[in-house]
Parts: structure tokens; sequence; C-alpha cells
């Protein structure tokens, strides 16, 4: 749309002048004497066009000078409509509450949070082409805006939850400290005020909108020197969730206990299923439940038994410190009948419940009879004559002899005395970081222990079957060092890692050396959520906590492992209450109510067409060949 009042492009009409005065000047007749005048006479009757064709350009450059010159004399008399007389640009700060009462849904199953994102991008839609506006959300409470929007542009992806309340001070400054767009004329004076798209008004006072804006309508507050709309979002609904969770180790052999509290008296239940995941406290308190875990369970879910309008407190997720060993895996010579019977029962004995895989588990055991075709992903393995080329290599097999070279003491269990062992013959173990356990007398290595690669090893160069080491003619000490190995293997180890960590409460870690340890979050928060998603945590000890907001954190050591799992809940009174106050809507028309239109209006946009016109004309007519 072209604007005749720009004064920017008015040296464009002067350059069009200049050219018109310069085509006038070079058609000047001037008398000029000639000798001979009947040849110029013959010429010019030929080769000169006909008068009316001369008269018809004539007539059109006139008439396009006529038009240039009544432009500018119409924009220097100052005929144009005053600015005063416009309404004022606004900029407007859109201000979205990403509180988490927010993420409550109503009988749509759309939350707060995404109708107020919605009534954003509609607020944007409706700005005037002059006006202007920044979204804001809020992260750990604090305002983030977007660049300047123009009615058009589209709004930045829905924001995540903040479990900070937000500052609507900071907002305030930060709307005054605004400077103003460059896309605005400098001589009008735009009106700033903050949209507060929420669930609550804020305790602020009500004031009177702005003469600018009285078309709007709406709900109008003071904060600070900036006018504060408010429209609310949202249906009244009640909040049943989990307000707290309390493991209370088992007594006389029973089972850990879970004492969990609802809000409301809701209805809890458990996943897997528990034997009487209902029944309620001892003292009868409503909303008090006991979750007996009488079988230890590394992964279990508490959730309300009945979704209701928010479900960020509805459920919570744990990870017991269960240092049992998930799956069990063997791997024999290819033929079946060299299946070695006597370690299948006793392996079997020791890891009672344990399944049997066909596949190695990372958090399994993998059990290699005289075969090794690869390394393993696993959390330990026993090597009976045979090893990964990965960790080791063995030696020519060699006779047995009497004369073991035993060490005192291994890492973490006690060894039992091993000089009975016998075998026809052994392979010993060569290249290996393990630590070794039993020498012949010439040193060759019979059983070795240690980490490689992450994975707890035994290494045995005893063969069961064609050995003493596990059999049932009354030699017990091979099968006495599996069980103590298979113990120190399962046995947990204390880090001080809590598997719930309620509001507002912290725990020092008790981490070994070398360090640093990472604290990284397991994302089971829905929806998304703001904070840091994983931190560091130095060896020795370490504080973890307080959080913020309701989540799952994996604990984890230099080398990846998981050491253990915290729930972090989440309780907020005012939050969880969910309330809502119902507001009446802003008219989105009235931020740009029509105006009167009068002949100033449009005089000056009609030449400026009328002279495109004419110029379009002309030099079709000369593309015609009627002009010359």
């Amino acid at each position: 749309m072209l604007e005749f009042a720009h004064a920017h492009w008015l040296w464009l009409l002067a350059f069009a002048v200049a050219l018109y005065a310069a085509y006038l000047l070079a058609r000047r007749f001037r008398p000029l004497r000639v000798t001979y005048g009947h040849v110029w006479h013959s010429v010019a009757r030929k080769l000169r066009p006909p008068g009316w064709k001369r008269l018809l350009r004539t007539l059109l450059t006139w008439l396009v000078a006529a038009l240039i010159l009544s432009c500018t004399v119409l924009f220097a008399s100052g005929l144009q409509r005053s600015t005063n007389d416009l309404p004022a640009p606004l900029l407007v700060a859109i201000a979205l509450d990403c509180t988490p009462s927010m993420a409550a849904t109503g009988p749509d199953g759309i939350s707060r949070l995404e109708h107020g994102h919605n009534r954003a991008q509609q607020i944007v839609d409706a700005l005037g082409p002059a006006d202007r506006a920044i979204f804001y959300h809020f992260e750990q409470g604090r305002p983030a805006g977007t660049g300047w929007l123009s009615v058009g542009d589209r709004l930045p992806a829905l924001p995540a939850l903040d479990f900070y309340q937000p500052d609507l001070d900071s907002l305030e400054g930060a709307v005054r400290a605004w400077t103003k767009p460059q896309a605005i004329s400098a001589t009008a004076e735009p009106v700033r005020f903050i949209w507060w798209l929420s669930d609550q008004r804020p305790a602020r006072s009500e004031i009177p909108a702005p003469a600018r804006l009285s078309a709007v309508g709406g709900t109008w507050c003071q904060t600070g020197g900036t006018p504060l709309l408010v429209e609310t979002f949202g249906h009244p609904a009640a909040n049943d969730g989990i307000s707290s969770v309390r493991l209370v180790p088992g007594t006389d052999g029973s089972g850990p206990v879970l004492e969990v509290s609802t809000r409301n008296g809701g209805q809890l239940v458990h996943h897997p299923p528990l034997p009487n995941s209902n029944a309620p406290a001892a003292d009868g308190s409503k909303g008090r439940f006991r979750l007996p875990l009488k079988h230890a369970r590394e992964v279990g879910v508490v959730r309300m038994a009945k979704p209701d309008a928010l479900a960020l407190d509805d459920s919570v997720e744990y990870r017991l410190a269960d240092s049992r060993l998930g799956g069990l895996t063997f791997w024999h010579p290819p033929d079946a009948t060299e299946v070695n019977p006597y370690l299948v029962a006793a392996i079997g004995a020791l890891l009672p419940g344990v399944p049997e895989l066909a596949r190695p588990s990372e958090n399994g055991i993998v059990v290699m009879d005289r075969v090794a075709p690869a390394t393993p992903v696993c959390r330990a393995a026993v090597c009976f004559g045979a090893i990964p080329a990965t960790w080791g290599r063995l030696g020519e097999p060699v006779a047995i002899r009497a004369g073991f070279q035993q060490a005192a003491k291994a890492a973490d269990f006690d060894l039992p005395d091993l000089s009975l062992l016998s075998a026809a013959q052994v392979w010993p173990l060569v290249d290996s970081a393990l630590t070794p356990l039993l020498r012949d007398p010439a040193g060759n290595v019979l059983l070795a222990d240690g980490m490689l690669n992450n994975v707890r090893v035994l290494y045995c160069g005893f063969v069961p079957h064609l050995s003493t080491f596990l059999n049932d003619q009354g030699e017990v000490s091979g099968l006495l060092l599996l069980m103590r190995w298979l113990q120190a293997v399962q046995a947990p180890r204390d880090f001080g890692i809590p598997p719930f960590l309620g509001p507002g409460q912290h725990v020092t870690l008790r981490l070994p050396t070398p360090g640093p340890y990472l604290a990284e979050r397991a994302g089971s928060a829905t929806p998304a959520t703001t904070g840091p998603r994983a931190f560091r945590l130095p060896a020795g000890t370490a504080q973890l906590g307080p959080f913020a907001q309701p989540d799952t954190w994996n604990i984890f050591d230099p080398a990846g492992t998981r050491l253990g799992t915290v729930a972090a809940l989440w309780s907020d009174d005012q939050e969880q209450a969910i309330a809502f106050t119902p507001l009446s809507k802003a008219d989105l028309q009235g931020l740009n109510p029509a105006s009167s239109h009068d002949w100033r209006d449009t005089l000056p946009h009609g030449l400026l067409y009328l002279l495109l016109g004419l110029v379009l004309l002309e030099w079709l007519l000369w593309l015609a060949g009627v002009t010359e």
C-alpha cells in the first residue's frame, strides 16, 4: 500500500519532476536559417509523426507532470490527515502464567496453559499495522520474552511449566525499559500495557481501563506504573494428589513398607499390584496408606486410583536400591552333550529366583563354560576355562600340583581354604588386569577377580566337571568361594541415596573418589518443566536437593553406572488447589476501533494511483506504436 505522506520517499517525486523538465527542455524549437528548405521540408514530412500523435504524447506528458506537481503541493500544504487524529500505536506485553495449576485440564481435555497460549496467538493476530507485542513466559519466576511481534507473526511453542511464582514486578520493569521500535513513527507516543493470561487474578488493585483501550473492556489492575489487563482460563475442579511418600524399613525379616498420604482422602493403586494396596494405616486416618513390599521390587509406581484435573501429583515412580542380579545367561560349548551339569546346578542353587535369559542383560550375570564368543554387556561374569580376548589371554593347560599360593583376602569377601582343590589340568590366566587369588607353585594364575570395563569378573581355571571345584563328593571350597563372590557382587552399596526426597528436603551423599558424579533427570514429568536436566556432584560428601518440582533423578558414577534413583516429591497447597477465578474476556476488536474516513484519506492515494496509471498508459501506447 502506497503512503502519500511518507517523507522519506518525497525525493523520488523531485527526481521525476527533474526528468520531465529535462524532457520538455529537449523538445524546444528555435528557428534555424538554411540555404535550401525544400529538402528539409520533404524529409520532415516523411519522418515526423502525425500531429495527433504528437498532441497525444504532449497531453500525457503534461498530465503526468501536473499530477506530480499536485501531489507535491498537497504534501507541502499539510492537507493530509494529522497523525494526532490516528489512534496511538500499542506496545503489548503478552504474559502467560506457567505455574503448575495451569497444567490442570478441563472437560475438553485441554490444559489452561494451552488455552492461554492459544489466546496469546489471537491477540497477536488482532494487532494493528503499527502495533507491536512481546510474548513472555517465566523461567524460575523470571520473565523471558521473544523479540517484537507484529500482526501475522507466529508464537513460539508451548512453554514449559515453571514451579516458581511469577515475578510481576520484574515483568513490569522490563516493560518500562522497552525502547520504541523503529517501525513506529517518531511523532506517535505508543500506549504500553501488560496482558496477563492466568487462572487467577493477581493481588493488585483494580483500575479503570486506559482511554485508548476503553473499547477492550475486561478487568484492569495496577502493577507499578503499567496497566495490567487480566484474562483467566479454566474450570472449577477438585484435585486429589499424593502429598507424601516414606519408605519404612522392614522388621523381623519382613519387607519394607511404603507409607503414602493423599490429598482429600483419595484412593491409591500400585503397579505392579501389591496385596492390600488400599489398606488404611493402623491409626485409621483417611488418606493414609501402608503398602507392604514383601517382595523386593526394583521399580514401582504409586498413583491415584481416579485421575483428576491435575496429573502432576497423581503418581510417584520409585526405584529401590535392589542389588540382586536381574538375569542369568549360560554360554556352553556348541555341542549340547558338553553342558556342565555341576555348573548349572550350582549356579541355580546360589541364585534362586533369578530368571535364566537367552541373552545377557545389563543387570545380569553371564557364566562362560569353556567358551567366550564375545565380550558381554552385563553386571557380572564368571569365566570357567575361557575369557573374552578383550579381558585377557589363557596359557596352555598345565597339570595341577600341590602347594597352591593363595591370596590372604579378596577385595570384599573372605577366601575359603582352597588347598584341597584338584584337577587333571587347569587353564592359567595371562595378560589380564584381574587380581590373582590363587597361583600354582610355578606362579600361574588359576583364580582371579576384579573389575573389567565396568563388569565384575571372576576367572576360574578349573573346569567344574573336570575338577573338584564344583562336585558332590564332599569338597565344598569351590562352592563356598563362588557363593561368597556372588554375595559380594549383590551386596548393596550405601551411598546415602534415599528413594524419596520430600519438598524442601536435601540429603548429603557419600560418594567415593574419584569423581565427578552425575545427577540426571529421568524426564518422567509431564508436561515439560523448566530447570536443569543434569548437574555434576563432587566426590566425597555432596548435597542433593532440595528440588522445586516433581521428577525422578538418577545418580551415575564416572563410568556411567547408575548408583541409585531419587524420586523428588512436590507439595504446594496453593497450586494443587487449582483455584479458578472467572473473569470477563476482553474484546479484541477494541484494540483498533474503526475510525471515520474523509476525502483527505483517499485523495493523495488516488492521485498517486492515477499518476501510475497514466505512466503505464503512455508506456503501452509507445509499445503499440501509437505514440513515438
